[in-house]
């Protein structure tokens, strides 16, 4: 008899996932299945991906199905997590195993949903690997060790801690369990894959999850492991970009050289999602310049706030005034810098976001090459020392997976309303997400519809006014906005029911996870 496969979910995450020209590669579920699809079979669902989800998931259990893993993020994609597990409830009686960052951040918490049999803590290679093994024995999950199972009498057990691998002695994830093609969105052009080199930061920033889900430690795999898998992926799939999920990547600054070396033999151009301000300021000009050389095209850097007093709560350890350095150094090097700003943290005041909105401009003034998020919601991520701000200042921490389902990086306010003096409104939370997206020429590097990209361009001097000026009332274009992206989504849907999935690839089967010849 063969192998019953293990089924992995990536729910969905948001409706900004189907603004992109397609999702970002699911490498959470591939590097959790490494080990385990030695076994067993994966297959992978990805509701960002599926016109049906729930049809897959019933084709999927037309086959043996041994567990269903489902990975959850704090918020609207936890929303979409129980969703799934309520329906998977009905299909069969297979453990549901829940692992990523809001149930490790959350443990016991989210094991005593009865929508969990399991939680896998931290890196899930090993882990899982484990609990797959348990559950195709008949043995018990509860003692597992990284988890935090169910026993006989429904008693919730954790197991002692697994030790973290080490990223160099894990073997290869086999990339093509899904149709990788359909996980390259474009960015400046050029269909972009991601992949990971590094896991944690040893930064104390009070609104990380990273404080918690890797407490300090920072982890690599070597450079030469790292272009090795640069290299099979290029020969592999063609991508036009790559893309470095890392959290810090600059820590280690002639790894991170070595690395961009050997990306540049194979002619790909790169990006890195993480990078604060002391780790770029160690660079020097001459390395910049290397850098850029190997096709270094974009940089993303966590600013965050403009605010003195705000940096400091958040142990932000540069200064306004070094910010403002590093980015108009940046200036002499072809590398766009994306630079984060979320408002509506605990104590913040309206001249703290004002200060923030003047920074952001400056900065956008310093450097051509500068980006700037919109300006986002604070999110009070479970186990940050924030969160523990917020419920100081009022907030009442969620205390059941459906509550930090309604969490949301968004236009709306991640913490209910809650105020303290001199805090923004929701409106004006609203305005200035909405106003901070436009007032660069991020339009252009995102592939937008022609006459999207138009309009944003059109309005960008009225953003940037609005902004700089805090004119924030009504605000009739936001209105506009909000129609038609309404219109556009629900076409978008029609579409999409309409095409399927193919134009962005076939789905793949389920496969085993063999390791790929190098």
């Amino acid at each position: 008899m063969s192998a019953r496969k293990i089924v992995l979910v990536h729910p969905f995450s948001g409706d900004w996932e189907r603004m992109r020209s397609a999702p970002f590669y699911p490498l959470n579920l591939i590097h959790a299945s490494t080990l385990a699809g030695r076994g067993h079979p994966i297959e992978i669902v990805d509701l960002r991906r599926e016109v049906d989800w729930r049809a897959r998931l019933r084709r999927a259990f037309e086959e043996p199905v041994l567990l269903v893993g489902i990975t959850s993020m704090s918020g609207t994609m936890l929303a979409s997590a129980i969703e799934v597990a309520r329906f998977v409830r009905g299909l069969a009686p297979v453990p549901l195993v829940w692992g990523g960052m809001h149930a490790t951040l959350m443990p016991d918490q989210t094991a005593a949903d009865p929508l969990v049999d399991a939680v896998v803590v931290a890196d899930g290679e090993g882990i899982l690997a484990e609990v797959a093994e348990r559950v195709a024995h008949g043995e018990p999950l509860a003692g597992t060790p990284g988890t935090l199972a169910r026993d006989t009498t429904g008693a919730v057990v954790r197991g002692p801690d697994a030790t973290l691998p080490d990223l160099d002695e894990l073997p290869e994830p086999n990339f093509e369990l899904v149709p990788v093609r359909a996980y390259m969105p474009h960015w400046d052009g050029a269909p972009t894959l991601s992949l990971e080199s590094a896991r944690g930061c040893p930064r104390p920033c009070t609104f990380c999850y990273n404080t918690a889900l890797n407490a300090g430690r920072f982890r690599m795999l070597s450079a030469e492991r790292t272009v090795a898998r640069v290299e099979r992926l290029v020969r592999r799939h063609a991508p036009g970009g790559l893309y470095f999920v890392d959290d810090n990547f600059f820590l280690d600054v002639p790894r991170a050289v070595a690395i961009g070396e050997g990306i540049a033999r194979t002619g790909v151009a790169w990006q890195v999602q993480g990078a604060d301000i002391p780790s770029l300021a160690r660079i020097d000009d001459a390395t910049l310049a290397t850098l850029a050389g190997t096709g270094l095209k974009r940089i993303s850097i966590g600013i965050e706030s403009g605010s003195p007093r705000i940096r400091k709560r958040m142990k932000k350890s540069a200064s306004v005034e070094r910010v403002k350095r590093e980015v108009a150094r940046f200036a002499k090097h072809p590398i766009v810098l994306y630079c984060s700003f979320f408002v509506g943290s605990p104590t913040e005041t309206v001249e703290d976001v004002r200060e923030t909105i003047e920074l952001a401009l400056e900065l956008q003034d310093l450097n051509p090459n500068f980006r700037n998020s919109p300006f986002y919601t604070y999110l009070p991520l479970p186990g940050t020392e924030m969160l523990d701000d917020a419920v100081a200042a009022g907030h009442a921490s969620p205390t059941t997976l459906e509550g930090w389902s309604r969490l949301t990086f968004d236009m709306e306010s991640a913490i209910g309303g809650v105020t303290w003096p001199g805090a923004l409104s929701r409106a004006q939370t609203r305005a200035i997400y909405f106003v901070s997206s436009c007032v660069d020429r991020k339009s252009r590097d995102y592939g937008l519809p022609r006459l999207a990209a138009a309009l944003i361009e059109l309005y960008r001097p009225i953003a940037r006014w609005r902004l700089k000026h805090f004119r924030l009332g009504f605000m009739v274009e936001l209105l506009g906005y909000r129609v038609v992206h309404a219109l556009w989504m629900a076409s978008e849907a029609l579409r999409r029911r309409r095409d399927g999935v193919a134009r962005r690839g076939e789905v793949a089967p389920a496969l085993v996870a063999t390791q790929p010849a190098a």
